[in-house]
């Protein structure tokens, strides 16, 4: 008898039709994509497909009902990290979830089952190769390490000095990064970088019906191309944090009630790609999601 097919996740179905595409896809092109592959049958598969590129960190949603590949969307990105006391003296990257977006989408995924390392081309520094994961008290980004404890030393670093990791290939999981003191930061290039996070915040936020986690605010954000600008605004939790219309709780933001309506802000070019179809690297989705029983 002839084994049957494995049949694979519908998370799993669009991430995969997205990573193949050469731009971002109409909706009924991931439909009609989806429907090939062996997924379990439903009754309502268009609303299946719809809620799995909802659900899944790794879809950018694109204007016009289009949806992209996140780690070829956020190429070109760059997201500032505030360094903190602790992390200077244990030698660890305690980042929010803008950064561990922008860095490791796949940190949330769903049924997310191991780590690839983020090779990190430090300023002045050697390649500093390691994962991004939970570690200590809930604490995501890179745990305590000697090497990046003497980077730290050898570059002066104190707290308020920021990190900016520029992504180089998202999906090959390499990155620069710049150390830009406290005092060499331009506040009022800053002040409009978190203006424009906030307003963009608000937006999406007027979307949401419960509070949200800000990790998901994340695709709505690189969508619009806010973290594609060379100079990155402060972390969203901060931003977050001051934002007279929203109001931060457990990590989750939602809106003031009866809060004014943002000005509409328009979305960015989206970068370009080279048109390749590369084939997934040899156990990349079962490392994603997890191995099937």
């Amino acid at each position: 008898m002839a084994q049957a097919e494995r049949r694979i996740s519908y998370a799993r179905a669009v991430c995969e039709t997205l990573r193949q595409g050469d731009g971002p896809l109409p909706f009924a092109d991931v439909l009609a994509a989806v429907a090939q592959m062996p997924v379990r049958p439903v009754r309502d598969t268009a609303r299946t497909v719809r809620n799995a590129l909802r659900n899944s960190p790794l879809v950018v949603p694109v204007d016009g009902d289009r949806y992209a590949w996140a780690l070829w969307f956020i190429k070109g990105a760059t997201v500032r990290h505030v360094l903190s006391q602790k992390e200077l003296d244990e030698g660890s990257l305690r980042l929010g979830p803008d950064a561990c977006f922008v860095l490791f989408p796949f940190l949330y995924a769903p049924r997310h089952a191991a780590s690839r390392p983020c090779h990190l081309y430090l300023e002045q520094g050697p390649l500093f190769s390691q994962p991004i994961l939970w570690f200590d008290e809930g604490a995501a980004g890179i745990a305590p390490s000697y090497a990046l404890a003497d980077w730290f030393s050898a570059m002066g670093c104190r707290p308020g000095d920021s990190l900016l990791f520029e992504v180089t290939d998202g999906e090959e999981g390499i990155y620069h990064v710049f150390l830009e003191p406290a005092e060499s930061r331009d506040e009022e290039r800053t002040a409009k970088r978190n203006a424009q996070v906030a307003q963009a915040v608000q937006q999406a936020l007027a979307r949401k019906r419960r509070p949200c986690p800000l990790f998901r605010l994340m695709p709505a954000l690189v969508a619009r191309g806010i973290y594609h600008d060379p100079y990155p605004p402060m972390p969203l939790e901060h931003i977050v944090r001051d934002a007279p219309a929203c109001v931060l709780e457990s990590g989750k933001a939602r809106l003031i009630p009866n809060a004014p309506a943002a000005d509409y802000l328009p979305g960015l070019s989206p970068p370009e790609r080279e048109p390749t179809r590369r084939a997934a690297p040899r156990g990349f989705w079962q490392r994603l999601f997890g191995r099937r029983r």
